[in-house]
């Protein structure tokens, strides 16, 4: 399961107009505090754009239904992500998922 990461970025890689995109799309397991996959990158060296694809695939991932449960609210998901401010997720893209979130919430 954890290959997919490094396979995002093999892929993507060799066509040409995502080759710039391959990096930071096999980063999204990556961890600020290094403890990611596939390449135990740190905060020094994950992309911002990786940064965003992170929280947003943890939100879905929570939020979605899977074959072994339920989808969790948005509401357990937040605070779950919110645990993982400066360790797995960048403060900066959970502010902005949490106002999106918010916003949603409210209309």
């Amino acid at each position: 399961m954890q290959d997919h990461a490094e396979h995002t970025t093999n892929i993507l890689s060799q066509i040409g107009v995502m080759s710039d995109m391959a990096m930071i799309a096999g980063s999204h397991h990556e961890r600020l505090d290094g403890k990611g996959y596939p390449l135990g990158l740190d905060e020094r060296s994950i992309a911002m754009e990786s940064r965003i694809i992170t929280v947003a695939d943890i939100y879905d991932a929570l939020t979605a239904d899977r074959p072994y449960r339920a989808a969790m609210p948005p509401e357990k998901a937040m605070a779950i992500l919110q645990d993982e401010v400066g360790k797995a997720v960048d403060g900066q893209c959970f502010s902005a998922l949490q106002a999106v979130i918010e916003k949603g919430l409210a209309e």
